[in-house]
């Protein structure tokens, strides 16, 4: 029993109602699809973009600026949430609701936390089986990322890495400790040179030019606003730049932390040890 509610298809006075899911988080949505539940999905949030096919769905917003109107008005029977999905109201008024299974899944970026999120949606749509297949090929995939490291990489050289999240060419907003970068750049054998702070601040220019990153690490969504930024002259002696080592990967990829994570921290490390 997961949130007091008990096993979805295991419900009698539920057994024959159809199932229609919403969800709110890219990953929650890439593992229902990993499960072959694709087609009970009839909402998603505007992070979940893969596989492509999720992009026909109705879309319900922006996950931390859900309207509860709308999310209802798609008559749904469950709705999965990340943890961050908010606001808070609108969370409290879709859990109050008796007539649909309403679950928060923690975020937990670690490779563990993406297994114990297989784990938890299989078991709440009684396919046990398929999530423990899944588990398996997705520890198969992260136990060869031993063999990037290995050739790839030099262990002596720990490549400074600083991620940077924004969607207005006049800031710099980046990615200090207890985040989604600082966990994917830890993965990928970098060492983030914003760690001195904890969630995502904003960065001067002056901070950026003297913590001298080897790289710089975006989203393809922020590309188009920091291609001007960092094309400023002043940051041209910074080593990413100078070297040309920026590096761009879809922003859902890159911080979702779904079935995707190990080919994501492979496809890094081999282009952060090239």
């Amino acid at each position: 029993m997961l949130c007091g509610f008990p096993t979805l298809l295991n419900t009698p006075a539920k057994a024959d109602k159809p199932k229609r899911v919403i969800c709110v988080g890219g990953a929650i949505t890439e593992i229902i699809c990993e499960l072959e539940l694709e087609q009970y999905l009839v909402g998603v949030d505007s992070s979940s973009n893969f596989p492509s096919t999720v992009k026909k769905l109705p879309n319900v917003g922006y996950a931390r600026m859900l309207s509860a109107e709308g999310i209802l008005s798609m008559k749904p029977s469950h709705i999965l949430f990340s943890e961050n999905a908010g606001p808070q109201h609108v969370v409290d008024l879709l859990k109050g609701s008796s007539n649909i299974y309403f679950e928060q899944i923690k975020s937990n970026h670690s490779f563990d936390g993406l297994l114990k999120k297989v784990k938890k949606i299989s078991s709440l749509f009684d396919v046990v089986k398929k999530g423990e297949s899944l588990t398996q090929r997705l520890s198969f995939e992260w136990a060869q990322l031993s063999s990037i490291t290995n050739t790839n990489r030099n262990t002596k050289v720990v490549p400074k890495i600083l991620f940077i999240l924004s969607h207005r060419s006049s800031e710099i907003l980046v990615g200090g400790k207890y985040t989604e970068a600082d966990a994917i750049i830890e993965y990928a054998g970098g060492e983030n040179v914003a760690s001195n702070f904890s969630g995502y601040k904003s960065f001067s220019r002056e901070a950026l030019i003297q913590n001298n990153p080897d790289i710089i690490l975006i989203t393809e969504q922020s590309k188009q606003y920091l291609n001007s930024l960092l094309g400023n002259h002043s940051f041209k002696e910074v080593s990413a730049i100078k070297n040309q080592r920026v590096i761009a990967i879809e922003a859902n990829q890159l911080l979702g932390f779904g079935p995707r994570l190990p080919i994501t921290v492979a496809e890094l490390r081999k282009k952060i040890f090239v």
